[in-house]
């Protein structure tokens, strides 16, 4: 009976030691509070980082394709077209693009190519031939 109890405080001990080590309570207040989309795009960024934010925004509001968008970001993070690839469909449309932490020289490059600015905020850009 007594190693029973011993093993269960130790269970208890390390249980707690673990979650205080990890932070668990407060990742756990976090994800109670906070969606889901506001913590990717805490996570993934609006217009910095992966351009999560912006991503999502062209597809919701502006995209009419069925097929994915091509993604560069000057960033030094990957794209998000992860998030939103259609595996169905994996065909890259060329008419279209998006630009994530463009500089003004970065952004010439494509508007002499015949694309449009449809959709801009801050340093992201919705390019459309």
């Amino acid at each position: 009976m007594k190693k029973k109890k011993y093993n269960f405080i130790i269970y208890i001990i390390f249980f707690i030691t673990v979650t205080l080590i990890f932070d668990g309570f407060t990742n756990t207040y976090i994800v109670m509070r906070e969606n889901y989309e506001a913590r990717m795009i805490k996570f993934a960024g609006l217009c910095n980082n992966q351009g999560y934010g912006f991503y999502k925004n062209v597809i919701e509001n502006f995209s009419d394709s069925e097929n994915n968008i091509n993604v560069i970001n000057y960033n030094d993070f990957p794209p998000p077209n992860g998030y939103f690839f259609k595996y169905k469909n994996n065909e890259i449309n060329k008419n279209q693009i998006i630009l994530i932490g463009a500089s003004k020289k970065n952004l010439k490059k494509f508007t002499k190519d015949n694309f449009k600015i449809i959709y801009s905020e801050r340093d992201c850009f919705y390019l459309k031939k």
